[in-house]
C-alpha cells in the first residue's frame, strides 16, 4: 500500500490490511479451493484515491501475483468517509 500511494502520490494515513481465508468445495473437480476477502483501510485517502491504490496494490504484490487466477479474491476499502466500497 504505502509504496504504490507514494508512487501516485495518495496520502492514505495509517493503513490496515484485514485478510479472510477460506476453504470452500471445488466446483470443477474433487478436493476444495481457497478464497479471500481482503479489506483494506486507508483512512486518508478519498475514495476513488483509495480504490485506485488498492487496485494497484493487488497488481504488484507478490502474493497477488502468486494467487492469480488461482483463487478468488474480493478487495474492498474503507477511506476518509469511513464507509465501506468493493474495489474491481
Amino acid at each position: 500500500m504505502k509504496r504504490v500511494a507514494a508512487e501516485k502520490k495518495v496520502a492514505i494515513g495509517k493503513s490496515t490490511v484485514e485478510t479472510r481465508v477460506g476453504l470452500g468445495p471445488n466446483d470443477r473437480g474433487t478436493g476444495f479451493i481457497l478464497s479471500a476477502e481482503l479489506h483494506v483501510t486507508l483512512p486518508g485517502a478519498d475514495v476513488e484515491a483509495a480504490k485506485d491504490v488498492v487496485r494497484g496494490a493487488h497488481t504488484t504484490c507478490p502474493y497477488s501475483n502468486a494467487t492469480r487466477n488461482n483463487i478468488d479474491v474480493k478487495l474492498s476499502v474503507t477511506p476518509a468517509d469511513r464507509k465501506d466500497y468493493d474495489v474491481s
